[in-house]
């Protein structure tokens, strides 16, 4: 796979998991605990879940491939954790959106203007 390949399919995975993210506080945002609400609020912590997960991948992933500056790790491994501990305190989960939204586009920003991380071991096998 092309480097270009690569962080399109990378920067797909972060944005996907960055709509998952919104669903999920879209459905655990509710004004009053009707049945429904619960139901949507349940769903909604597996979306945050699952879109945290994700992004601790695609972190994992950009730390091993690129030479990504801490700022732009730190910012993309947060994003998710954000977004749980708001939902968590009982605050309204969409507040989450001030703080991870600007996290996820320093997150990528750093990722996608960093170079690739240079194998030592495959320069030395070349030669």
């Amino acid at each position: 796979m092309t480097e270009t390949a690569l962080r399109l399919t990378w920067t797909a995975l972060v944005v996907g998991a960055g709509v998952a993210l919104v669903r999920g506080l879209l459905l655990t945002t509710y004004f009053e605990l009707t049945p429904q609400a619960q139901v949507a609020a349940e769903a909604g912590r597996l979306w945050l879940w699952a879109a945290t997960a994700l992004l601790v991948v695609a972190t994992v992933v950009a730390h091993r491939r690129w030479r990504v500056p801490l700022w732009g790790l730190g910012a993309l491994a947060m994003v998710g954790p954000v977004g749980v501990v708001v939902e968590d305190l009982g605050w309204i989960p969409l507040v989450a959106l001030l703080i991870s939204g600007p996290l996820l586009v320093t997150g990528l920003t750093g990722v996608l203007t960093s170079p690739r991380r240079v194998d030592t071991q495959k320069d030395a096998l070349a030669s």
